[in-house]
């Protein structure tokens, strides 16, 4: 998936680059930070024109007289999401392009259920534990920023519910003019040139549709005694909504569910995952990218409809992909798509399963968390290092083997390629 560059884990040899990043990020960024603790109206701040963000209020530094206080606070508006409707969107439809003859067949029925199953999760939840903090460039657009920092707080609602201390978690939002920001941010610059060659791309005219991950990890910055979450997302600084493709509107909530899944792995993340192949032992491709897929899509869809239609897109742009993604054009028989879901396991194994991850993973947990509600796959979540496997995770949190979780769900992602 082009817009999101995969990050390896953050291992023992990333991990020494890292140190601590609110630190330095007060002293040498150039840009607007945002903070999630309450600031309370009239009380003194520092810094002119310096927003806040604070349980969905915007608070301002403004001069009153000689000195600087912070401003009542401003509710954050609320945008219209629609993930079907951008300019560059693969599809406009409002039907899906999956063979169905009534949205009660059995695929979407499916597909209902899951969606709301993670909605209800959502709205249920909790931020309690959770201490966001926000970097956010100048130069961000400002449309983008409300719509953006929406859903990390809708999402912190869902997420907050997986940790059981108070936890912060970094939230970036920048641009290209940021660059010096993050190449000098250590929870980035393991990654600079990734993000750097984007820019190029995005300074000549090209690719500017593409918003891209930037951190999407938990982990304990060095000069620090508690691991934090880092995630967040850089796009063009002409950006609006209708101008970035309709994928491009989950990769917030995506990125920021990589930090809940890390969390229960960093303790022992050293070492247990000396390498790839260890770490995709445990968090399969399809597992890591395809379950943080379903969790985006629907926090970024205010109805079933918008998350039907941008799936809907999803999937007809990975058909497109059979020539540089073969593992695509597979899918045609429910054994076929079983022997594919193996073969993916490993990205060392197969040059697709990173790629493929994506799409045919969001089918698999869609299925899992339809069947077995969103508690059933919170427990894959929580057991992730359970047994020496994520074959051992499964059968610990649903009580089927991996082999019979693949027969299971693999009608569902046959009627969704068919």
């Amino acid at each position: 998936m082009s817009a999101l560059k995969f990050r390896p884990p953050v291992t023992h040899y990333i991990q020494r680059l890292i140190i601590g990043v609110l630190a330095l990020t007060l002293v040498t960024c150039p840009v607007a930070i945002a903070v999630a603790s309450q600031p309370k109206s009239g009380s003194p701040c520092e810094k002119q024109n310096q927003k806040v963000i604070s349980k969905g209020l915007i608070f301002t530094c403004i001069k009153k007289g000689k000195k600087l206080i912070w401003s009542s606070g401003i509710p954050i508006p609320k945008p219209v999401l629609k993930p079907s409707s951008p300019v560059n969107s693969t599809t406009n439809n409002t039907q899906s392009e999956i063979s169905t003859n009534s949205p009660l067949s059995e695929y979407l029925a499916i597909k209902q259920k899951a969606y709301e199953n993670i909605r209800s999760a959502a709205e249920s939840g909790n931020t309690k534990n959770l201490n966001l903090i926000y970097h956010i460039g100048n130069d961000f657009p400002v449309e983008l920023r409300n719509i953006y920092t929406q859903q990390v707080e809708y999402s912190a609602k869902l997420y907050g519910t997986f940790f059981d201390k108070k936890t912060n978690v970094h939230i970036y939002m920048y641009t290209e003019k940021d660059a010096d920001a993050i190449t000098s941010d250590p929870a980035m610059n393991f990654n600079a040139q990734g993000f750097l060659d984007w820019f190029k791309r995005w300074s000549t005219g090209n690719d500017r549709q593409h918003n891209i991950g930037i951190a999407s990890y938990y982990i304990t910055p060095r000069g620090q005694n508690t691991p934090q979450g880092y995630a967040g997302l850089a796009l063009h600084s002409s950006s609006t909504p209708t101008s970035l493709r309709a994928y491009s509107i989950q990769v917030m909530p995506h990125e920021f569910f990589h930090v809940v899944q890390d969390f229960f792995i960093q303790s022992e993340r050293d070492a247990k995952f000396p390498d790839k192949d260890s770490y995709d032992r445990y968090f399969p491709p399809v597992f890591r990218e395809g379950s943080a897929n379903t969790i985006s899509f629907a926090l970024a869809s205010n109805s079933f409809t918008d998350y039907q239609n941008l799936y809907s897109g999803f999937i007809k742009e990975k058909k497109n992909q059979v020539d540089s993604v073969p593992t695509f054009g597979k899918l045609n028989s429910v054994p076929n798509i079983v022997n594919s879901l193996k073969s993916i396991e490993y990205s060392s194994k197969n040059p697709d399963a990173h790629e493929s991850s994506y799409c045919i993973g969001q089918l698999l947990f869609e299925w899992v968390i339809a069947e077995y509600g969103f508690d059933g796959y919170r427990k894959l979540i929580v057991n992730q290092l359970a047994g020496k496997s994520f074959e051992d995770n499964v059968k610990k949190s649903l009580g089927i083997t991996l082999s019979q979780l693949y027969e299971k769900a693999a009608p569902h992602i046959y009627n969704a390629f068919i």
